[in-house]
């Protein structure tokens, strides 16, 4: 049998025909995109940042983007990618939960857990197509995925740090 070499991150988006995003004036930190042939890709960008993190901010445009896809009219897949060079999504904002009270970090954590599964329930196949680092909330994300894709890059590291926090 043939060895097959790992496909890079360029030939995984031209697989897939994702096209690299860079909207400077866009201040959501998820781009949405409705292809021709009824795949919906998502691209994490936060602005002004260069690492992609669940946050507020970051996890209600994650939740409006699910609100407007439950139906799953005319949808055939949903694919999760990121415009960062080297990060898929790093986490959550560990600044944010180092300030949160009790009830907050609580509620933040059922927030996310409650997006998390929405994925996981959607009508239609989801993909994460992961370049760099995915750690944390961005693999529970990918986790909720029924695919996951992950280019050989050095940059692509996966795991859970919490455990360790």
């Amino acid at each position: 049998m043939r060895k097959r070499r790992p496909l890079s991150f360029q030939q995984i988006q031209k697989l897939i025909r994702i096209e690299p995003m860079s909207d400077p004036e866009s201040t959501s930190p998820i781009r949405r995109e409705d292809r021709d042939d009824g795949i919906v890709v998502l691209t994490f960008d936060t602005p002004g940042s260069g690492a992609n993190i669940f946050n507020a901010a970051t996890l209600a445009a994650l939740d409006g983007h699910l609100q407007s896809l439950s139906g799953g009219d005319g949808i055939r897949g949903l694919v999760f990618t990121s415009a960062k060079p080297s990060i898929f999504i790093a986490g959550a904002d560990l600044k944010a939960l180092s300030e949160a009270g009790e009830a907050e970090l609580a509620a933040m954590t059922e927030t996310g857990q409650r997006i998390f599964n929405r994925v996981a329930d959607l009508p239609f196949p989801t993909v994460a197509a992961i370049h760099g680092a995915c750690l944390g909330g961005g693999l529970e994300l990918a986790l909720a995925c029924d695919w996951r894709v992950a280019s050989a890059d050095r940059a692509t590291k996966i795991g859970l740090p919490e455990t360790q926090l």
